[in-house]
């Protein structure tokens, strides 16, 4: 794909794009508790939420004007109430919406509701990857290696317009009915036939100033500036069950800041789901916060558990794809999503 950089692909996005920046509306009580027929932005008429988190809900709804169905991600209201994160958000905003592909959500509207932050998607039929790894566990390799394919083909097509996802987790991976590909890419044998495909829903952190500022200071702290109060528990215990903390999922130079995070961020993510996908235990894992976060900047990954057989040739790719120094890792997402299922079938 030709990339024409990211001011390209945002000024397109403006252009061609129905982006209304800030709606300002009648309050449809989102930011106090979203139900079946309210209408955000006097436009779309919420009707059923989806098994999926991002940084608030997904709902399906039905857009009013064109009487098409739409899907609807509600995000956070903290994100509204800081005027550099809602600026960044809608820029991303604009420049998702100008991407068009099969494996990453398409953006066709977004704004605010008074308080909450929305944006408006193709429908979208079926459950994020959180949902499922809840429900099941861990999945088959076969599964893991075709749904990778389709999230590598998604991320190829934002990297290649020098875009970072940035919250690459399972919240964000939402696995669809439709047998759509945007592309080939090596999978199992078994994915013959395969109804289902995987696309990118829009990330941002929602929690970038409190989580930036939590990160600076352990970066601090592990740098040896210890004895400060570092304003966060570091015994608080961590929830199984907490949506919008993906720290779990984020490259080293991602928290803590030591280097520009470009894709190969993105692709310490996927390695790290997955782990998680396979063998149903995190990647890096710890009784606290802090204490999970110092294993992924300065310690090793878990091991496969004993119980769960995996083919000999996952644990070099997993390493690889994990390798602290991220001019050690896959080179792209295709490249990684190939050797995965290679790794797979060995």
């Amino acid at each position: 794909m030709r990339s024409t950089g990211i001011d390209a692909i945002w000024a397109g996005a403006i252009s061609s794009a129905p982006i209304r920046l800030v709606y300002r509306g009648e309050s449809a009580g989102l930011d106090e508790r979203a139900r079946r027929g309210l209408v955000v932005a006097q436009r779309y008429e919420l009707d059923y939420p989806l098994g999926a988190s991002t940084l608030g809900t997904l709902w399906h709804a039905r857009d009013l004007r064109r009487g098409h169905p739409v899907t609807l991600q509600l995000l956070d209201p903290a994100i509204a109430e800081d005027p550099e994160i809602l600026e960044a958000f809608f820029n991303e905003a604009r420049a998702a919406a100008a991407i068009v592909h099969p494996n990453v959500a398409q953006v066709i509207d977004s704004g605010v509701d008074v308080r909450v932050p929305f944006l408006a998607l193709d429908r979208l039929e079926g459950e994020s990857l959180a949902s499922r790894l809840r429900t099941r566990g861990r999945l088959a390799p076969a599964e893991v290696a075709t749904l990778f394919g389709d999230v590598a083909l998604g991320l190829e097509a934002l990297h290649g317009w020098g875009l970072v996802h940035r919250r690459v987790d399972p919240e964000h991976l939402f696995l669809t009915r439709a047998a759509q590909r945007g592309g080939s890419v090596p999978r199992c044998s078994s994915d013959a036939g395969s109804q289902e495909s995987a696309k990118l829903l829009f990330g941002i952190d929602g929690n970038l100033a409190e989580g930036l500022n939590l990160l600076r200071q352990l970066s601090d702290h592990m740098s040896g500036q210890a004895g400060q109060d570092l304003g966060w528990d570091p015994e608080l215990p961590l929830s199984p069950s907490a949506p919008a903390d993906n720290t779990a999922y984020q490259s080293p130079e991602q928290l803590l800041g030591h280097a520009p995070v470009d894709e190969r961020s993105d692709l310490w993510s996927l390695a790290v789901i997955a782990f998680e996908a396979l063998t149903g235990t995190p990647a890096f894992a710890g009784p606290s916060n802090g204490e999970r976060l110092i294993q992924i900047c300065s310690g090793s990954p878990n091991e496969v558990p004993e119980h769960v057989a995996l083919p000999a040739g996952f644990t070099p790719w997993f390493r690889k794809g994990v390798s602290r120094s991220s001019s050690e890792r896959f080179g792209s997402a295709r490249e990684m999503a190939a050797a995965l299922s290679d790794a797979l079938e060995s």
